[in-house]
């Protein structure tokens, strides 16, 4: 499979598929959050998504007015807590009566906590969960995919394969057969005195001898060098990585998260966020996305289930 050049084309591709398998049946909780029916309402009208609501029905109303969205034909499932919509949308998903999840009106952490910590929860023994943000600034003309910036606050030596194999599933929906992959730190040097510099170059050699998914992994390596051909040379930094790198892995959920507000807020940039390791995707977008990102996961969700 070639790889796919921008967002635009994998929407088609995934609309292709909902032509052939039909669409995705989305629950989204809780559901009164404007930018996430917005999103639905493009979705749907690309025949992505059919949409389940769970929530207060009065309060999804009048934000659907708001956001100049018909919602009549949706499902509206009554909830007045935000915890009991989530807990909802998992036994519609659990039950097979919903094929995906997306995160509504609710605080990261908290929708986190319900869907992983609750005994009603997803979480499963074995599963390793990360986050992966799919970003396509305008200034690289190419995805860039970022992890992990919201699940993994300090993941181990061990760990960080894990997060590798879950962000190289994503790069292979996108036709990236053997991406490239950056260990970023703040410095190319390894430094013994320096944990994160040293646990970089261990996982790099740990890549190297088969450890991680198919896939170039190189580090550490600072994001200039790790993103931008020049800044490489001039830096000195040779490899197949450097300057190229399709994939930029942090070795904290700090660096992670700033890494991907800064992609956010500047240069025309377009996204999507999906949680992944749990069986099935979900859409987990930051609240100061564009509504765009939210159907932009709807689409990578429709080929990871369907594809």
């Amino acid at each position: 499979m070639n790889p796919i050049q921008n967002f635009d084309e994998l929407r088609t591709q995934a609309v292709d598929l909902a032509r052939q398998q039909g669409p995705l049946k989305v629950v989204l909780a809780p559901a009164d959050d404007p930018e996430s029916l917005y999103s639905l309402k493009v979705a749907a009208e690309q025949g992505l998504v059919s949409p389940i609501l769970v929530g207060d029905p009065a309060r999804i109303a009048r934000l659907s007015i708001q956001a100049h969205v018909d919602n009549t034909s949706w499902k509206v499932i009554p909830s007045f807590n935000q915890r009991e919509a989530v807990l909802e949308a998992l036994h519609l998903l659990q039950s097979g009566e919903a094929d995906l999840l997306a995160r509504g009106n609710l605080k990261a952490g908290d929708f986190l906590k319900v869907i992983a910590e609750e005994p009603a929860g997803l979480r499963r023994e074995g599963q390793f969960w990360s986050h992966v943000g799919i970003f396509w600034p305008q200034s690289l003309g190419r995805f860039l995919l970022v992890s992990d910036a919201f699940i993994n606050n300090d993941p181990s030596v061990e760990e960080m394969p894990r997060i590798i194999d879950n962000a190289v599933e994503i790069a292979h929906l996108l036709g990236l057969v053997k991406p490239r992959v950056a260990l970023l730190t703040g410095v190319e040097a390894v430094d013994t005195r320096l944990e994160a510099v040293e646990g970089a170059a261990t996982i790099a050699r740990m890549a190297a001898q088969g450890c991680v998914q198919e896939s170039l992994v190189d580090g550490p390596m600072p994001y200039d060098a790790a993103v931008d051909e020049e800044a490489a040379r001039r830096k000195n930094y040779l490899g197949e990585v450097a300057g190229r790198a399709d994939m930029a892995i942090v070795n904290n959920i700090e660096v992670g998260h700033a890494l991907y507000k800064a992609l956010l807020m500047h240069g025309p940039v377009r996204s999507a966020g999906l949680l992944v390791g749990a069986g099935k995707p979900i859409v987990f977008c930051s609240r100061n996305e564009a509504p765009e990102a939210r159907v932009n996961a709807f689409a990578l969700a429709i080929k990871m289930i369907r594809g």
